[in-house]
């Protein structure tokens, strides 16, 4: 239980990070719109699972 809230900060930063990497290296290597549009949906379904990981926290901290 203590690590989950650094699980949840590291999940997200990860997340992040790794979208911010994937724009870079598509518009580098100049990508396809489609492509792009997979990695957005996917990092979107990151922080989703980070917002739930995060609520998760935040409700073992009420009870």
């Amino acid at each position: 239980m203590p690590d989950e809230p650094r699980r949840s900060v590291m999940w997200l930063a990860a997340v992040a990070l790794s979208w911010c990497l994937v724009q870079w290296l598509g518009r580098h290597f100049d990508w396809s719109p489609g492509l792009m549009l997979v990695f957005d949906i996917l990092a979107l379904c990151g922080f989703v699972g980070g917002i739930v990981l995060t609520a998760r926290v935040l409700r073992g901290r009420q009870v």
